[in-house]
């Protein structure tokens, strides 16, 4: 049994860190992938893998001296993570962030299951961009 797991975040929170570590003593390894690591996380389970902004996100960045929140990682480094680790399960939040959608493009080649999560309420204002991303996701072929 593959107990590859990898989780996809904007950043670590602490909130995840229950999650990791039951993952852990049952005996899962867990590659955890962010944008960002910040000071007031603590990082005693897992240490984060920054994941490298692609080209587009480079050239943002220096376009307008700041970071972007449309973050998009490297196709590149993104395609090796899962060609060569095959993950059996990969948890994303949030979907609709470019580091988002790059791993669940790839997880739906390479793992048996993509769980995708929020941590919005469940009776929410109608948002149209999660309704849209929702939408394409139910519509994908099993």
């Amino acid at each position: 049994m593959n107990k590859n797991h990898f989780i996809v975040h904007h950043r670590f929170h602490d909130n995840i860190a229950c999650l990791i570590e039951t993952l852990q003593n049952a005996g899962y390894s867990i590659r955890l992938f962010v944008i960002l690591k910040t000071k007031t996380e603590t990082y005693d389970l897992v240490e984060p893998i920054i994941s490298p902004p692609s080209s587009l996100s480079s050239f943002g960045k220096r376009l307008f001296k700041k970071d972007l929140l449309a973050f998009i990682p490297s196709i590149r480094s993104v395609f090796q993570e899962y060609r060569v680790n095959r993950p059996e399960y990969v948890l994303i939040r949030p979907l609709v962030s470019g580091i988002g959608l790059v791993h669940f493009v790839f997880a739906l080649w390479y793992c048996k299951k993509v769980i995708l999560y929020s941590q919005s309420p469940k009776y929410r204002p109608k948002n149209a961009k999660n309704d849209f991303f929702l939408k394409l996701v139910l519509a994908l072929p099993k």
